[in-house]
């Protein structure tokens, strides 16, 4: 998020101070930029990480869906 937000808030400063565009896009739309920005980082970067472990992937799917999860005496138990 902070790869496209820098990119976008650059671009903003930019035109703002030079009157420089790219392909005559105003500051107030250069937020499309910021979005290609971000999910190229977040697949690149998911792609050279590894995948988070089992026990990790079992506590997001616990948060996740709370319902599947059984409490006794303010406890919470996988079912």
């Amino acid at each position: 998020m902070i790869s496209g937000l820098a990119v976008t808030l650059g671009y903003i400063l930019i035109s703002k101070a030079t009157g420089w565009t790219l392909f005559g896009i105003i500051n107030i739309g250069v937020g499309i930029f910021g979005v290609i920005v971000n999910a190229l980082v977040v697949y690149f970067v998911s792609k050279a990480t590894s995948a988070p472990s089992q026990e990790i992937q079992d506590d997001v799917t616990d948060l996740r869906y709370p319902e599947q999860m059984t409490y006794k005496n303010g406890e919470a138990f996988s079912n």
